[in-house]
């Protein structure tokens, strides 16, 4: 879904992307940098103050991600390295907020869901960069790709930092991850059986 709309805005981010003369690596990297303290801030003093910066920390995150590739295109600085290093900084920053809200979150049951979304987003992100490797494409195939999967878990942080400390926090986050991590991994197997029925 957000890549229908990724080709609607892509325009837009490079009319915005040409006044940034910066190296799109460095955005990049910038979207881990800013993620880092998250799970870092919340175990040292777990608070709806702190849950608001980890929250703001992960739309800045974001925002890096999406700039960087605008960036590199716009000032005609794409590489396979700067691919290479897209794809992991990404995986850094997914489990990242994974970590976060296993910290944040100290029912063993959501934890559970927490790990089983963290399962399903690396199969999801290994079965397209082995299936494109192997001459299938997968972009767009799938309930929750990443693009969506980082928006469900920053719209997650939101209603925790709303709920926080209230009697429906755990009933909310248990039913919210748990359905996350559902449509995580229907979205990895559904990729698993595109690419059996695509290669030989």
């Amino acid at each position: 879904m957000l890549e229908r709309l990724r080709a609607r805005f892509d325009p837009v981010l490079r009319s915005i992307a040409k006044y940034l003369s910066v190296n799109p690596n460095l955005l990049t990297i910038l979207s881990v940098i800013f993620a880092l303290p998250s799970p870092v801030l919340l175990y040292i003093y777990t608070s709806r103050l702190s849950i608001m910066i980890a929250t703001i920390l992960f739309i800045a995150s974001s925002l890096m991600d999406i700039i960087d590739g605008a960036v590199a295109r716009a000032h005609g600085r794409t590489s396979k390295k700067g691919a290479f290093l897209d794809s992991t900084c990404d995986r850094y920053v997914d489990a990242i907020m994974i970590i976060t809200g296993f910290i944040l979150c100290k029912d063993y049951l959501t934890r559970l869901f927490l790990i089983l979304t963290l399962v399903g987003s690396y199969i999801t992100s290994y079965a397209r960069a082995r299936a494109e490797s192997l001459g299938a494409e997968l972009r767009g195939i799938g309930l929750v790709e990443r693009g969506e999967r980082v928006i469900l878990l920053i719209i997650f942080f939101i209603i925790c930092y709303i709920l926080y400390g209230t009697e429906i926090f755990k009933t909310f986050t248990r039913i919210y991850v748990g359905v996350l991590a559902l449509l995580t991994n229907i979205t990895a197997i559904q990729r698993v059986v595109k690419v059996c029925r695509t290669l030989p």
